[in-house]
């Protein structure tokens, strides 16, 4: 446009800027990501220090702790199932010392290997028709005193075939207050059990000694 015919403005009527209207504060610059702020000096040489060892005091109560926890589990154990481990010789010894401290109670032991049968006879009965009597010694070998057992006498023939068989219990052949006492080391007594006499065809017999109850009475 020629300079000459732009049109001409006054500058009283040209808009004049408020300048006491106040500033719009500019917003603040956003906040850099954290780890562009310093850390505390504690938190980083925290962060900087090798990892600690347990202490030996530690170790030893973490290791107490867990044998106090076995041998619980294991007396748990030694006291709900003692009665089937003293049915397994190798182990009686054992639980019976491990079982002494604790209050358990057990069977008195047995060693019915070691019960010896001597005087061994068999007759027949003339004031009995039909009933033969058979007579023997036990012995108890064993260094502690043990219950008396339950006897069986099987009798077989010629070819060693069981004809006849039955179970004395110390009730039986110890009568009185004497069923119900244990065999002290040492002690032997006499017995004498009368049998049906099956016949001249089972001249053999045989006894058998098997644990019996406690206290002598029958199963």
């Amino acid at each position: 446009m020629d300079p000459a015919t732009a049109p001409h403005r006054d500058p009283a009527h040209l808009p004049v800027r408020d300048e006491s209207r106040p500033k719009e504060a500019a917003p603040p610059p956003p906040a850099g990501p954290p780890h562009d702020a310093p850390l505390p000096r504690a938190l980083r040489e925290a962060l900087e220090a090798p990892p600690s060892r347990p202490g030996t005091g530690a170790t030893l109560a973490w290791g107490l702790a867990c044998l106090a926890l076995i041998l619980l589990l294991a007396g748990q154990i030694l006291y709900h199932e003692r009665h089937r481990l003293l049915a397994i010789p190798a182990l009686e010894p054992g639980v019976r010392a491990l079982c002494r401290p604790l209050p358990c109670a057990l069977p008195p032991p047995r060693d019915l290997a070691a019960l010896r049968l001597t005087q061994r006879r068999i007759r027949a009965l003339p004031e009995r028709p039909g009933i033969l009597e058979v007579t023997a010694v036990v012995e108890n070998t064993a260094a502690f005193p043990q219950p008396a057992p339950v006897i069986e006498l099987t009798l077989s023939d010629l070819q060693g075939r069981p004809v006849a068989a039955r179970r004395f219990f110390p009730a039986d052949y110890r009568p009185g207050e004497a069923s119900g006492q244990p065999l002290a080391p040492g002690e032997s007594f006499s017995l004498a059990l009368a049998v049906q006499d099956p016949g001249a065809h089972a001249p053999a017999f045989e006894f058998r000694f098997l644990p019996g109850p406690l206290g002598g009475g029958r199963l």
